[in-house]
């Protein structure tokens, strides 16, 4: 199978488009499953070959397009927005800005190759795919650019610093934008995420979450209702909260940080 071809029909005008980075695995698969359900046009892009293979199998290429692509590569992104828009007829109503990749452990540990990388796929890559959508997206109406983030965006995490950087500087971005793109038409969405249960987060992890509160683990359909609730609620919400608890982590490190702060710093004396 040629992954980088989409089905033979194509999109009619009355069709929906989404266009997911990131969509071979884990918020990105669920949310191409959540919005091919809906009869939606989907194109799925990341860098993992092998898994939008097994997703082109799994939902067959009558609606759906899958191509390679490495985000943080601005010439290989304006190339994947030509190849859908060739078959959507120029339409975009949703750019899921959804590709992330993360690394644990201490910043003076990190390799700087790794900081760069994160940097580069978490924060330039959005950036890249804005640029690249931008007209698309402006000449579809009611279109939506949601960015994936993450609760590291509400309080830098021990272990996850360059991770952290990268996803307050994504929200920054889609603060900016969401007053950027308005007169252009074009509808943004950020969501706060918590813990998901993706190949991001280390098996050994797992065993040592709660099972209720703002950071129990989440399934990653949990992200395509977001990405669904975003593009069809009347009312136009910048940040969702992924799950609603985060809100209230977000009010205490916006008032109390320092306590926040030293909270941190007794969980790590105790490791």
């Amino acid at each position: 199978m040629d992954i980088a071809k989409g089905g033979d029909r194509g999109v009619d005008a009355a069709g929906k488009t989404i266009f997911i980075t990131g969509a071979a695995s884990g918020m990105g698969a669920a949310t191409a499953r959540r919005f091919a359900a809906e009869r939606w046009f989907v194109g799925c892009f990341d860098i993992d070959r092998s898994g939008l293979a097994a997703l082109a199998e799994e939902l067959g290429e009558e609606r759906a397009m899958f191509l390679p692509l490495d985000v943080a590569d601005p010439i290989a992104f304006a190339g994947a927005v030509a190849a859908f828009g060739a078959i959507t007829d120029g339409r975009m109503d949703v750019l899921h800005n959804n590709a992330g990749v993360i690394s644990h452990g201490r910043f003076q540990d990190m390799d700087w190759e790794t900081v760069e990388r994160i940097i580069a796929v978490n924060l330039l890559g959005p950036m890249i795919g804005v640029r690249s959508a931008r007209l698309l997206l402006e000449r579809t109406p009611n279109s939506l650019c949601f960015f994936t983030g993450s609760a590291s965006s509400i309080f830098g995490a021990a272990d996850l610093a360059a991770y952290s950087a990268s996803k307050h500087g994504l929200r920054g971005f889609a603060e900016a934008m969401a007053l950027e793109l308005h007169p252009h038409g074009i509808r943004v969405g950020h969501a706060v995420t918590g813990i998901t249960d993706t190949a991001m987060l280390p098996p050994e992890h797992r065993s040592a979450l709660p099972t209720e509160g703002m950071f129990r683990l989440m399934q990653p359909s949990v992200m395509a209702d977001t990405v669904w609730a975003a593009y069809h609620d009347e009312v136009e919400t910048l940040h969702r909260y992924v799950p609603p608890e985060l809100a209230q982590y977000e009010a205490i490190a916006a008032t109390q940080p320092s306590a926040v702060r030293d909270d941190g710093r007794a969980r790590l004396s105790v490791r």
